[in-house]
């Protein structure tokens, strides 16, 4: 394979083998949100700043005693972080270089502030309205942006109630960052409308989010670890399709998931008491969790309860490794299975031990005639990181090469990449590729196509003798699964070249096109259709309802159906085959032409194809569920024809075939908008030989959607 290129293919390969087996648990830090929510180290500095300041400025007005509390606030801020000589508007990218032990000061300020209020009595003479106009003044010069999320009013009265002061600075401070404000971090995951949940997060679910989910509902990757806050990774889920184990939707669960729930775990009391069933995804916040604080803070003790499962501070992140049941676990993973960390830096002091001490046992302990090299496609990886180009982080690096050395490498370089999964900001270079979510993207597409080799394995001889009737010929089965390993490998060729240029973006998306746009769509029509086999007698009910569950785009996994993924992978072949014919290059079936174009449509799974320069006006194929209510009506190009591949509940994955004496048997089809499932089979394996003699006429027929 080509070398040094920017995107890492070779990596994406192994971690994808690891997926595939259910041996990786993905690590999810702070920065796979950071361009979601737009909550940095910066932005939440600012917020503690703008309400110290309000709060001291009140004090200072009323003079005395309460004056001078205020200025010794003030000076021991800027005493401590050296902030005396700098102005205002610098303090908080200052201040972000000491996140923790900032967070830690403020707890305690904030708690020494509450303690004062109610030790003097100066509660009534204190206007929080007036503090909360001042302070979202304050915030505006300290976060640099015109709209910033303004700050809720502080809750003095119920801060009084708490018996301890660090109980009280800690509850300000999380209020303070925005954890008891939708706003800050939003999203509605529990809602008992899936079109209400989608519409909470707006534009904040990103395809890494779907990814993660989707891999969690094949039964790839059920458990998870996050020391997010945030409710992202909830919202892809419950989108995906599945329902909390905790709380009441409206919808049931999809009839073919067998991961059909999640469950989170946010405090010691969900690990102990989860009562997840064995086919429940997980994930577990490792650092507490923003919904389940804004429910507790509903009751006076429960809120308080839930505080120490907030880790914030300096000290909070010390005293984790006395967290016995998420040190525990931690420490179990990292010895059985593969961590991917995502956007986690690793630079937390404890949990950074943790690892290094996991793996560097797991070393000494490796048979001393087993400490060498392996091969590439044998070695043991027990850790991957998705880290920004040109980072250069320390931590992360230490963590690799200890993870090197369990595989079997005994002097792994000081700047160790073998796991290195590379992507750019966004938000710096826009244009370059590839940035996290393509990187996911192609993640869940190389995991696909191999479970799609494994289903034309096992499933191919099955599906087709009950579309068919009859068993297929053991060379036609072979052959199909040559083809299908030339794209295969085809692929993981093309990806092994990008580098940063729009010409591999292109590429990249004309492939992952097949995976997401294609395949993704048009299992979940199949599992709509089935839905609708299933639930005779309410076919109005259940088609509102289906119409809905295709606006979020929930998941159908190949877990559940393998034959319907077997099936799909024939019509994709075959469409390949057909666009190539057409273009009249039938050997580049596989290759990037930017005249075929697979994606997700508002009617179902949709390919544009298109016979050259000459012809570029496209046609538009179909495949879905007709006449499912709430579906919007299909925008887009201009097109040549639009052909609508119907399916029917009585005849997945593919309409049965009729007697139709006076057509060619590989036209007949379940009606005229429907090609017959053999001559896709034959397309699929560039079968020309038998009832095509006319090659340009059946693609001519094909294309006009007459095949009676």
């Amino acid at each position: 394979m080509t070398a040094n290129t920017n995107f890492p293919a070779e990596a994406v390969e192994r971690l994808a083998d690891r997926i595939l087996a259910g041996e990786v648990v993905f690590f999810i830090g702070a920065g796979f949100s950071l361009d979601s929510e737009g909550n940095s180290a910066k932005l939440l500095i600012a917020r503690l700043l703008a309400r110290f300041d309000a709060s001291i400025d009140a004090l200072n007005a009323l003079g005395g005693k309460e004056r001078d509390k205020a200025e010794e606030l003030k000076k021991e801020i800027q005493d401590t972080f050296w902030l005396t000589d700098e102005p205002k508007e610098n303090y908080p990218e200052l201040l972000a270089a000491h996140y923790y032990p900032i967070n830690d000061w403020f707890c305690s300020a904030f708690g020494e502030l509450i303690s004062h209020i109610k030790r003097e009595n100066l509660s009534a003479r204190i206007d929080t309205a007036e503090i909360n106009a001042e302070e979202n003044q304050h915030l505006q010069i300290y976060s640099g942006s015109s709209k910033p999320i303004p700050l809720m009013p502080i809750g003095l009265n119920d801060l009084l109630e708490f018996s301890s002061v660090s109980d009280a600075g800690k509850a300000l401070f999380l209020d303070t960052m925005g954890f008891n404000d939708p706003a800050v971090m939003g999203g509605q995951p529990c809602d008992k409308s899936l079109t209400q949940v989608k519409k909470s997060y707006g534009n904040s679910l990103l395809d890494r989010h779907h990814v993660l989910a989707r891999l969690a509902m094949e039964g790839w990757c059920p458990l998870l670890l996050t020391t997010n806050y945030d409710l992202l990774l909830e919202g892809a889920y419950r989108l995906a399709g599945m329902l909390p184990r905790k709380g009441q939707c409206d919808s049931p669960s999809l009839e073919y998931q067998t991961y059909g729930h999640f469950h989170r775990i946010a405090a010691a009391s969900d690990y102990f008491a989860s009562g997840a069933g064995h086919r429940t995804a997980q994930i577990v916040k490792m650092h507490g969790c923003v919904d389940a604080y804004r429910e507790c803070r509903k009751e006076q003790e429960k809120w308080q309860a839930y505080l120490p499962a907030m880790v914030f501070t300096y000290r909070e992140i010390q005293h984790w490794r006395e967290d016995a049941w998420s040190r525990d676990m931690l420490r179990s993973i990292l010895r059985t299975r593969t961590v991917a960390f995502c956007s986690y830096s690793t630079q937390d002091p404890v949990i950074h031990d943790t690892i290094r001490s996991v793996y560097e046992e797991m070393n000494a302990r490796r048979p001393a005639q087993k400490k060498c090299l392996p091969s590439e496609k044998d070695r043991p990886d027990p850790a991957f990181v998705f880290d920004a180009f040109g980072q250069g982080n320390f931590h992360q690096q230490e963590i690799l090469r200890a993870a090197a050395k369990v595989a079997g490498t005994v002097h792994p370089p000081r700047n160790c990449r073998q796991n290195l999964l590379g992507f750019h900001f966004k938000s710096h270079t826009e244009k370059a590729f590839p940035n996290i979510d393509e990187l996911f993207r192609w993640v869940y597409h190389r995991t696909l196509r191999r479970r799609q080799q494994q289903v034309l394995d096992s499933q191919l001889p099955t599906v087709l003798a009950a579309i068919f009737g009859h068993p297929c010929h053991q060379d036609e089965l072979d052959a199909l699964r040559d083809r299908f390993k030339d794209l295969y490998e085809y692929e993981e060729a093309e990806a092994a070249k990008w580098d940063n240029t729009d010409d591999s973006r292109r590429r990249f998306s004309a492939i992952c096109g097949w995976s997401d746009g294609f395949h993704i769509p048009l299992l979940r029509e199949m599992a709509a259709a089935e839905i609708l086999r299933t639930h005779l007698g309410k076919e109005l009910s259940i088609r509102q309802d289906l119409g809905q569950k295709m606006a979020v785009s929930w998941y159908c996994p190949t877990l559940d159906h393998p034959d319907w993924c077997a099936w799909a992978v024939i019509l994709e072949m075959a469409l390949r085959q057909l666009a190539a014919h057409w273009r009249k290059q039938a050997n580049t079936w596989m290759q990037y032409s930017p005249w075929l174009k697979a994606e997700a449509g508002d009617l179902g799974a949709q390919v544009d194809i298109s016979a050259g320069p000459d012809r570029p006006t496209p046609v538009r194929i179909t495949i879905g569920v007709e006449n499912l209510a709430g579906r919007p009506k299909e925008e887009g190009l201009a097109l040549h024809k639009h052909l609508h591949w119907s399916l029917v509940p009585d005849g997945l994955p593919w309409p049965r075939q009729q007697a139709c004496p006076s057509e060619s048997v590989f036209l007949q089809g379940y009606d005229r908008h429907v090609p017959g499932a053999k001559a896709l089979w034959a397309l699929a394996r560039n079968d020309v030989s038998e009832g095509f003699q006319d090659i340009t006429s059946f693609i001519h027929t094909l294309l006009n959607g007459r095949f009676q």
